[in-house]
């Protein structure tokens, strides 16, 4: 990853139809860990990021990283390391692709203005640009969370909806992901 942008990938944790045809979504925009290209974004570059995002009263929502309206993000809370959006998205074209699981959580885009001195692969201050829709998940928390957007009470209700083949390919990216956390 360039000195320019930082991306970060995270999965939908709530999808809700509106009488309007558009859909709201919840979902973690950036966290304080490890993102695929082995870079951190600290949760205070975000939090510090957020009011010149919103300075004209919503943030960009884009389909993945390209120049293409996708609807508003509405409003961002810090959540421990987590910077979570409610956003609502009004293409028709990224509404079925939401809905259909194509697009499967948000990754960001910005401008990195300033790297840790000791460990650059650690970002202390970015510009926020934008958070996209995306595809590709290169989080291993995202089998879960797409569990979560099916409309189940819990987890364990949506896991018991599953097929068989289903229940096997998470359990196997579970057990991939996160080798110590599973209890047998």
């Amino acid at each position: 990853m360039s000195n320019l942008s930082a991306r970060f990938y995270a999965p939908l944790s709530k999808i809700q139809k509106r009488d309007d045809g558009s859909i709201r979504i919840v979902g973690v925009a950036s966290r304080e860990t490890v993102d695929s290209d082995g870079e951190i974004i600290k949760a205070s570059a975000m939090k510090a990021a957020l009011p010149e995002f919103f300075r004209h009263g919503t943030g960009a929502l884009r389909v993945m990283h390209q120049p293409i309206a996708a609807g508003t993000v509405d409003g961002a809370t810090q959540e421990g390391d987590a910077t979570v959006i409610e956003a609502t998205i009004v293409d028709k074209d990224a509404i079925e692709k939401t809905l259909k699981g194509v697009f499967k959580g948000l990754s960001i885009g910005g401008k990195v203005v300033k790297r840790n001195a000791s460990n650059r692969k650690i970002i202390e201050e970015i510009r926020l640009l934008e958070i996209s829709l995306v595809d590709r998940p290169s989080n291993g928390d995202a089998v879960f969370e797409l569990l979560k957007i099916a409309g189940a009470p819990s987890i364990d209700d949506a896991f018991d909806a599953l097929s068989l083949e289903q229940k096997a390919f998470a359990l196997m990216k579970a057990t991939h992901h996160f080798p110590r956390t599973l209890p047998f």
